[in-house]
């Protein structure tokens, strides 16, 4: 196998909670692969819990999301988090007095693993307007925590209904977990996600830390879409599993940074049709993702 360069572009020390939006990277910090850009959110510490809610305090924000009373994020310090299952058993009015309780002045409304459709799905989107809605009422401003490739075997019976022949990520072993980005349907129906959830009336939606594809499988993924992508890249015919083990095994070289970048760049691709959504309802919502920048680094992105 020919020897490559040494490998470049390590993640720069920064916030792990950075937004994806299209933008230009700050001169002091040029990246040689796509980066997840740009605005911050850091979450510094948990300091409790209130009706088995999480706490998390000295938030610092650059959205423009605000209440009504019109407080916006970057005054907060401190967020609540709401669960599901916390609204559908306590209800948003016990909830909103315990936030105001713990002297918490931010809401984020938990959304992961959302595969509902038709009238089930129309409901649920309706109960999370009337849920927002209540908290900005409230004058609480409100973020959406919500899920985008899953974090391990996808057994939902709604997801398996729907995406019967997804697209798994693959490690170079042959384990499988959750879902690998370059899944063109589920791509699609995440960007769907998106847009319906801001005409619910969410104006800051995070993704949670399952935005990754080295992560999951181990080293890379070696589904056979990102294996084709990489030869491409290096101009073969093939890559296999075992070729990738040992390239990254051994001393840097040319089939690491192909996967490295085909990596970066299919995970970019996946960002930026979340943004391309949003964008088609409203361009003022902030995506924003919560990830460590360990594993920016194995997905061959860049965190300015």
């Amino acid at each position: 196998m020919a020897t490559g360069k040494a490998l470049d572009g390590k993640p720069y020390a920064g916030n792990p909670h950075v937004r994806f939006d299209e933008g230009e990277v700050a001169p002091a910090a040029t990246p040689r692969r796509g980066s997840l850009l740009y605005k911050m959110l850091e979450m510094k510490r948990c300091v409790g819990a209130v009706s088995g809610v999480l706490l998390t305090a000295s938030l610092m924000w650059t959205g423009e999301a605000r209440a009504e009373g019109g407080r916006q994020f970057a005054d907060c310090q401190l967020m609540v988090q709401f669960d599901r299952s916390d609204r559908e058993e306590l209800g948003c009015a016990k909830l909103a007095a315990d936030a105001k309780l713990a002297g918490a002045d931010a809401v984020q409304l938990e959304l992961c693993d959302f595969y509902l459709d038709g009238q089930a799905r129309a409901n649920a989107l309706s109960t999370l307007a009337d849920e927002i809605r209540f908290f900005e009422k409230d004058g609480f401003p409100v973020a959406l925590w919500i899920s985008s490739l899953g974090y391990g075997r996808m057994e939902d019976k709604d997801f398996l209904r729907r995406f019967p022949n997804y697209h798994p990520l693959r490690s170079i072993e042959g384990g499988e977990a959750a879902v690998c980005a370059t899944d063109v349907a589920w791509r699609d129906a995440v960007a769907d996600n998106v847009r319906d959830f801001i005409r619910a009336g969410a104006k800051i939606i995070l993704f949670d830390d399952d935005l990754v594809q080295a992560c999951r499988p181990g080293i890379c993924c070696a589904c056979e879409e990102h294996r084709r992508r990489i030869a491409a890249r290096l101009g073969v015919e093939s890559v296999t599993p075992e070729q990738l083990r040992e390239a990254y095994s051994g001393a840097p070289n040319a089939l690491r940074t192909a996967c490295l970048d085909v990596m970066g760049e299919t995970l970019m691709d996946f960002c930026r049709a979340m943004r391309a959504a949003a964008d088609e309802i409203d361009p003022s919502v902030m995506l924003a993702t919560c990830l460590s920048i360990s594993q920016y680094d194995l997905d061959g992105v860049d965190v300015p």
